[in-house]
């Protein structure tokens, strides 16, 4: 297992966004050579006036100079003669049972895997024969999105590769971090998606596809982690969203297809 594992639960307020680039986003950074690259959270949205609430404006209904000659007693009082005073409504806006916004995302590239414990929904693209795996704790709020290739490290013929390239090594080295930011193998649970047959030459043998997804059920079964729901197989690609908040992973099909899980 990498280093990368150990860094997990690293500054307040930052999420870290795990797993060296191999080539697949061909930005031609000499960043990806350091393997890790850091996520600064966007800031809350609050005012900049110091004030952690909204103003809101309450409107009055009702209470008017015009008063006066609206009941025909001459009173400005709103006495509209019965010898009761008026009880006026006063709204209030600004107030709504809608939730709050969704913080933005953390956008999790091929061979690569994110843990967070703030709430913040989790995304990654282009699932083809790869597979996406999530992991969630609801007690304890930590969740983590790994997105890798190949069922195993020892297919990597030699070469130097990210964990997070393989379902054996990425699962390791996701899970010891979703551990060290707070997370409980005990009570957590899994999700996976992808794992298509893509190409023809991938119908030859076992596909790829098929074997990532045996290797996830292995890994997670070895580490006492239930799955809980899948969306693999089939030969069209997925993007993946998900809501920690909620536990609800979107999954979206490039033939059109939306499900839920």
């Amino acid at each position: 297992m990498s280093d990368d594992a150990n860094d997990a639960g690293g500054e307040d307020g930052g999420i870290t966004i795990y797993g060296a680039d191999d080539g697949a986003d061909d930005e031609g950074d000499d960043t990806d050579d350091l393997g890790i690259s850091v996520y600064t959270p966007a800031t809350d949205g609050d005012e900049d006036d110091g004030d952690d609430d909204d103003e809101v404006e309450v409107p009055v209904y009702g209470e008017s100079a015009d008063d006066s000659s609206a009941d025909g007693d001459g009173d400005a009082d709103g006495d509209d003669g019965d010898g009761d005073d008026d009880d006026f409504e006063i709204p209030v806006f600004g107030e709504s049972d809608d939730p709050e916004p969704t913080a933005d995302p953390i956008s999790v590239g091929v061979a690569e895997y994110a843990i967070t414990d703030e709430g913040r929904p989790l995304r990654t693209s282009g699932l083809g024969s790869c597979l996406g795996l999530v992991v969630h704790d609801d007690v304890r709020g930590v969740s983590g999105l790994l997105h890798f290739m190949l069922p195993r490290a020892a297919e990597s013929n030699g070469q130097n590769h990210s964990d997070a390239k393989f379902a054996d090594t990425g699962i390791a080295a996701m899970l010891s971090a979703f551990v060290a930011t707070g997370g409980d193998l005990s009570s957590a649970s899994a999700k996976l998606a992808g794992g298509a047959t893509m190409v023809d030459f991938d119908r030859v043998d076992t596909p790829i596809g098929s074997r990532n997804v045996e290797a996830a059920r292995r890994e997670l079964s070895d580490n006492g982690v239930e799955i809980v729901a899948e969306d693999t197989g089939g030969d069209a690609g997925r993007s993946l969203r998900y809501d920690p908040q909620t536990d609800e992973l979107r999954v979206t099909g490039a033939n059109g297809t939306e499900r839920t899980l």
